[in-house]
């Protein structure tokens, strides 16, 4: 068995890398400080007693594909019980330097104080696609959802005993019958359109997804101004309806000087920040549709009180997530299964942009 040191940590988190894991700085230090709370003593450099729990810290902070987990099972085994040489497991070694010998206070400086990535996954955002069919269908799914779940009211009117007097329709009404009977209608308007409030996790562990992400982002900049708003997040919150309205360059230059392109997930404290810091663009009308895996290791009581505030406050709640909808599927990461009691639905990110999915679950959307 491999002794749990920090140094040896770091060159198990470099195997999964050359292995084709994506795993990026936050995910490393989300690590550490999960196995920190773990070990048995306060020397880093210690044995754990208990090396499930150690290895499921590690499964949970570094796998976000859960069909990597037997991938990564194997690799721990082979690493950490089995103490075979890392040349064996990897193409090539894995470099690890100690710039400052002894523990340091916080553990995070502690771990950067001998972090040193190789291959860190990249920080750019990659290039807006374009797909003129996929930003059509897109919007139309949008006003399809917006008539299922009607907020707002549209410019058509009905009949309704609580509505205003309408005197057009009343006197035309009169003229059938020669003006004998007059019988004063109301009418009201028709709930036919929604608000939309888009968060969208741009995370590292959502990049497999930015495809998808990216289509969404171009239709959204087609829909009529002050109908949405649109925020990205992931160890941070920022507006950003203004830069998508401004074009591609803008939301481009937006995601780079942002600096949270593929960073870790604060789900928690993204929401507090809408909550606190952005709550006029939340109306009662508004539908939500948050946009992330579920992977999370921020304040999850935070969250929890983000979540039951955010159901107060707007109308509709929907989780869109890249693995609902798949075989297995099952709200088991704690995000989600917190999600689960406040969301209205947690739905697969196709809805969006495939008519087939949409479609499957249409009846789901109509009873929400």
């Amino acid at each position: 068995m491999r002794e749990v040191t920090l140094e040896n940590l770091i060159s198990f988190i470099g195997l999964l890398r050359k292995k084709g894991f994506r795993i990026g700085l936050s995910e490393d230090i989300d690590a550490y400080m999960a196995i920190n709370i773990l070990k048995t003593s306060k020397d880093v450099n210690t044995m754990y007693q208990d090396m499930e729990n150690f290895k499921e810290a590690l499964r949970i902070t570094l796998v976000k594909d859960p069909g990597l987990y037997e991938i990564f099972d194997k690799l721990f085994d082979m690493y950490w019980l089995m103490d075979l040489d890392i040349d064996r497991l990897a193409e090539k070694n894995v470099e690890v330097r100690a710039a400052i010998e002894g523990e340091a206070p916080d553990p995070i400086k502690r771990f950067l104080s001998v972090y040193s990535p190789l291959d860190i996954r990249g920080k750019s955002p990659k290039d807006l696609g374009f797909d003129p069919s996929a930003r059509n269908s897109i919007k139309r799914i949008l006003r399809m959802i917006g008539k299922k779940i009607p907020t707002k009211p549209g410019t058509r009117r009905i009949i309704s005993s609580r509505g205003e007097i309408n005197f057009p329709l009343s006197y035309k009404e009169a003229l059938s019958t020669l003006g004998d009977l007059v019988k004063l209608r109301r009418t009201r308007r028709k709930m036919s359109k929604s608000r939309y409030v888009f968060l969208i996790d741009i995370s590292g562990s959502m990049e497999d997804t930015w495809d998808t992400i990216s289509r969404i982002l171009r239709a959204i900049r087609g829909l009529p101004l002050k109908s949405y708003e649109a925020f990205i997040f992931s160890t941070d919150l920022v507006r950003a309806t203004e830069a998508i309205n401004s074009g591609e360059k803008a939301l481009r230059d937006l995601l780079m000087e942002s600096g949270i392109w593929g960073s870790g997930t604060r789900i928690g404290e993204s929401l507090y920040k809408l909550i606190t810091s952005y709550k006029g663009f939340l109306r009662r009308q508004s539908i939500v549709m948050l946009i992330s895996d579920g992977w999370d290791l921020g304040d999850l009581d935070l969250l929890e009180r983000s979540l039951r505030e955010l159901t107060r406050i707007v109308s509709k709640i929907l989780w869109l997530s890249p693995h609902a909808g798949k075989r297995g599927f099952a709200p088991e990461t704690a995000c989600l299964r917190i999600a689960s009691k406040y969301v209205d639905a947690i739905l697969p990110i196709e809805i969006l942009h495939d008519t087939l999915v949409f479609r499957k679950y249409l009846k789901k959307l109509s009873t929400i």
